[in-house]
């Protein structure tokens, strides 16, 4: 014999069809989530953004963004990029960036970044800042490892090592001798 199910007082469901979202864990593709998003939206047209909210789960937040969005298919209801359309307003110029490749090829080996930093500002009309520049020349991959590097010095032993306990160097014989 089953047990009778309760039922919610607002919205007359069984109780086990409360906050029935899936799991967060469980990977799913972007068409399952278009398509489980089309469910809501259907469920927020006929019945209300409120009740699709309690329903699935979901923020009314997602549920309004969603019918915004929505044109009657599932393909409309799939994530976007996050990545913005136009290029940030206080981005370096290609002028600024052709300035300081010139001054990175003109000190830096030399000075370092302060010398690219001095020749941006003082012959350049540079107007940005240090860290700014620094960042812009990492961006464009400007991090001076083009720098010939000398090989290692690699030096005599001092004092050379001994062969066998009890042993002198020569070095130590002639010192011995005398």
């Amino acid at each position: 014999m089953k047990t009778p199910q309760t039922i919610h007082q607002n919205w007359g469901l069984p109780m086990n069809r409360i906050a029935r979202k899936e799991s967060k864990s469980q990977a799913k593709s972007a068409a399952q989530k278009a398509r489980r998003r089309e469910y809501v939206v259907k469920k927020a047209l006929k019945k209300g953004n409120a009740f699709a909210a309690w329903a699935f789960g979901e923020p009314p937040s997602n549920d309004k963004r969603w019918r915004k969005r929505y044109d009657g298919t599932w393909q409309s209801l799939l994530d976007r990029s996050h990545r913005p359309l136009t290029p940030h307003p206080n981005q370096h110029t290609p002028e600024e960036e052709t300035l300081i490749r010139k001054a990175f090829k003109e000190k830096f080996f030399r000075w370092g970044w302060p010398g690219v930093y001095d020749e941006l500002v003082d012959n350049q009309c540079y107007t940005r800042g240090y860290w700014g520049m620094r960042k812009a020349a990492a961006r464009m991959e400007l991090t001076g490892e083009e720098a010939p590097k000398k090989p290692a010095r690699k030096h005599d032993r001092r004092f050379p090592e001994l062969k066998k306990p009890g042993e002198k160097s020569s070095g130590q014989t002639a010192l011995n001798m005398i």
